[in-house]
């Protein structure tokens, strides 16, 4: 499961697919369905407080049971990574520690935000305004929200379970 990030639901869907295909007709990997999960926009990978914008649900709750009913799949955790660049790094984490018994594995790429401050005054993050906006959307404008669903704070409260793969690049 491919997590896209922010602003990104669509670009880089043909290149990452033509990644994997050179890869599977090489013989560098085993052949695999994957599948290119929508977190809006700005989704952020969670459920929006307000209850608009249920991504987090959609994605884990209806799309994984989709996939496997219509699909030839292994239906089990341990034949499942989820993936994701940025915000889709982010929420690869988060579906990570919040979902081990649904997912064996993750790839946590250039994640963010993973400060536990969202709104720190800090020129190398999204700029504060945009901050401020996805604070509202999908957090309520509760930074207390914003901290409870952050994949530190999961991370502290899920024991991954042994085997569990996870990868996380930073760069």
């Amino acid at each position: 499961y491919w997590l896209h990030g922010s602003d990104s639901v669509t670009a880089g869907i043909a290149q990452i697919s033509a990644t994997f295909d050179l890869a599977i007709e090489s013989g560098q990997i085993p052949p695999l369905i994957l599948v290119f999960a929508n977190g809006l926009p700005l989704g952020m990978w969670c459920d929006a407080e307000s209850g608009l914008q249920p991504v987090e649900s959609m994605d884990v709750d209806d799309l994984l049971p989709e996939v496997d009913a219509r699909f030839r799949t292994l239906p089990e955790a341990r034949s499942r990574l989820v993936e994701g660049f940025s915000m889709g790094g982010y929420g690869a984490a988060r579906f990570a520690f919040k979902y081990p018994d649904r997912f064996g594995a993750a790839s946590i790429l250039g994640a963010g935000p993973l400060q536990l401050d969202f709104l720190v005054d800090d020129p190398n993050l999204q700029p504060i305004q945009l901050r401020r906006y996805v604070l509202a959307q999908v957090y309520g404008n509760s930074l207390a929200i914003f901290e409870a669903r952050s994949p530190w704070r999961l991370a502290e409260q899920q024991q991954l379970p042994t085997g569990y793969r996870l990868r996380q690049v930073v760069g």
